[in-house]
């Protein structure tokens, strides 16, 4: 409540939308350039100079803060930082003759997407389909990719277990698991945010792997 109240003050928001935050959007606003709950400014506090400085770096190398917090509990910060150069399993498919990888431990399984069982709703783009007792978010890959969606009879898929939700992601070709060696991808290709590395297969060839936190966020946000 306090953190609201902050919120309303520095006019960080319009207070009509107040009620529509969501837990996660309000310790966001810690991350703000500008914000303290500190009443005076001292040379350790109130400035509002520090976390905002701190996502903004976590960020720039592809990595993500969270804040969990629970009243007369305490406050817990998770860092989470992408690898730079690793060995990983890796699930290996294709998009329009381009090797992307997805960290296998996140794999649920394969499936055969027949299109008269995808789900369009008719308020937004978003697609569905009822799998296993529940309705499954479909993402195109090659859609996020900026590719041209091939219409068909039916599309390859895998389904993803991220956070406790499960989501259908269609492909091309599925090539399978394999260890791969995560690499930078540099400055240019670091600003696309659902990349979280590279890496050289013994044939020669490029993939990229994905971060799926991101590939979500980059469909939910749109």
């Amino acid at each position: 409540m306090h953190l609201i109240i902050e919120c309303g003050k520095l006019n960080l928001i319009s207070k009509d939308k107040l009620d529509m935050l969501t837990e996660r959007d309000i310790y966001n606003f810690l991350f703000l350039p500008g914000f303290s709950t500190s009443e005076n400014v001292t040379n350790v506090s109130g400035r509002g100079v520090g976390l905002d400085v701190v996502k903004k770096n976590i960020e720039q190398i592809h990595g993500r803060v969270e804040i969990i917090s629970e009243k007369d509990k305490g406050t817990t910060f998770i860092i989470k930082l992408p690898l730079t150069l690793a060995i990983i399993e890796g699930f290996v498919t294709k998009v329009n003759n381009n090797k992307y990888v997805f960290p296998f431990n996140l794999i649920d399984e394969v499936l055969v997407l027949n299109k008269e069982k995808i789900i369009v709703s008719q308020s937004s783009d978003e697609r569905l389909i009822f799998h296993r007792g529940g309705h499954i978010p479909v993402i195109f890959l090659q859609k996020i990719l900026k590719g041209n969606i091939q219409e068909r009879s039916a599309y390859l898929s895998v389904i993803i277990n991220f956070d406790n939700s499960k989501y259908c992601i269609v492909v091309d070709e599925i090539i399978g698991k394999q260890e791969i060696v995560v690499k930078n991808l540099g400055k240019i290709l670091n600003k696309n945010r659902i990349f979280s590395g590279g890496t050289i297969f013994g044939d020669g060839s490029i993939g990229f792997v994905i971060d799926v936190q991101n590939l979500i966020e980059s469909v939910i946000s749109k």
